[in-house]
């Protein structure tokens, strides 16, 4: 393509791996070579994986995983965790599995960053 060869940001090693790939390595690679081709910069846009992975998409990939956990979550636990314990162990888990990018943890679960971010601050709040 006589491009240069450019670096990728941060994020888009945890959107990735948030994401099915119901095209397998071909939809990898078609995602690759719009990104480089469309690059203008030594960097690649992430906005260019985001058209390509969509809310619907990363919907999927928990989809599947919620039929891996379809069983009862809580059946070997003798109590339940109050909805706010819930929600901090959401919110840890799914800013986990982005690296700390609200962002990619927002799309996670299925909630804006801004609301995410203020859940956050809720939670710290109620901490300190």
């Amino acid at each position: 393509m006589n491009k240069q060869k450019c670096l990728y940001p941060e994020e888009l090693i945890p959107l990735l791996q948030a994401y099915a790939f119901p095209g397998n390595i071909r939809e990898l690679e078609s995602m690759i070579f719009d990104a480089v081709s469309g690059h203008k910069s030594g960097v690649l846009s992430l906005e260019t994986f985001k058209k390509w992975i969509s809310k619907d998409n990363l919907k999927l990939s928990k989809d599947k995983i919620l039929m891996l956990y379809n069983k009862n979550l809580f059946i070997e636990v003798d109590t339940l965790p109050t909805l706010k314990q819930a929600t901090q162990q959401l919110i840890q888990e799914a800013m986990k599995r982005a690296d700390n990018n609200q962002s990619i943890a927002s799309r996670f679960l299925g909630i804006s960053q801004p609301a995410l971010s203020k859940r956050m601050k809720n939670i710290k709040k109620r901490v300190n």
